[in-house]
């Protein structure tokens, strides 16, 4: 997900610094399945930022709510870091420090739109943005642009028919949505909202279903990281 940050555009929530225009690396489809994950992860190992032992992969639907509105509980603090500097013990028991209050929030930050805090068509840049324009519009996890400036692949399945999803929520982990042998004639959901739509299409809880074959330029991807089983 890459793009530019208007350095004009200095609200709440906004970054003050204009970056560095980055142009989008392409779109992008048919991803597990075409290998572009497997050739991105050896780069980043031979670059010394994927240590051994880890592994990335597209998220699972739940796994991109969670990432977006937060779990159940919450820690204290957020912790950032390189892959290599991740104690999982110590996020395994920061996972549980406190409740967290907006488990339904309607967008990462809260329950009121806000154009200042995700790039949709109220913000009016009518283009795709750089990760960090938007700071205000963080999860309770840190993770940015969770809401709007490109729609995000999961791996997850939506079924075969567009208007009529065969997997609707609520979420069953096991009537068959993460099937990762599933062909292509399954459509993949995905989630996040784009530049494009307006604030009410960038909640938490709006998902799309598409050919895993389809690529435009709403369109991108985010990874998750996992230590290899």
């Amino acid at each position: 997900m890459a793009g530019f940050c208007r350095g004009d555009r200095t609200r709440a929530g906004r970054s003050r610094q204009p970056g560095r225009p980055v142009k989008p690396a392409g779109p992008v489809g048919e991803l597990d399945r075409g290998g572009q994950i497997l050739r991105l992860a050896g780069r980043w190992q031979a670059a010394g930022l994927l240590p051994a032992g880890w592994q990335v992969r597209l998220p699972g639907e739940a796994e991109w709510e969670k990432a977006a509105r937060g779990g159940l509980h919450l820690p204290e603090k957020v912790r950032l870091g390189a892959i290599g500097e991740i104690d999982l013990a110590e996020v395994n028991q920061l996972e549980a420090a406190r409740e967290n209050d907006m488990a339904r929030r309607r967008y990462p930050w809260g329950d009121e739109r806000d154009p200042d805090r995700a790039n949709c068509d109220e913000t009016g840049l009518n283009a795709i943005s750089a990760v960090g324009c938007f700071p205000g519009g963080a999860s309770p996890y840190g993770a940015e642009e969770m809401s709007g400036n490109v729609w995000e692949w999961t791996r997850s399945l939506w079924g075969k028919d567009l208007g009529n999803p065969d997997y609707k929520y609520p979420y069953d982990p096991v009537d068959g949505r993460e099937d990762l042998a599933a062909g292509t004639d399954d459509h993949r959901v995905l989630r996040g909202g784009a530049f494009s739509g307006y604030d009410r299409n960038v909640r938490c809880a709006v998902r799309l279903g598409d050919s895993p074959y389809y690529r435009f330029r709403i369109i991108g991807f985010r990874l998750a990281c996992q230590v290899t089983p």
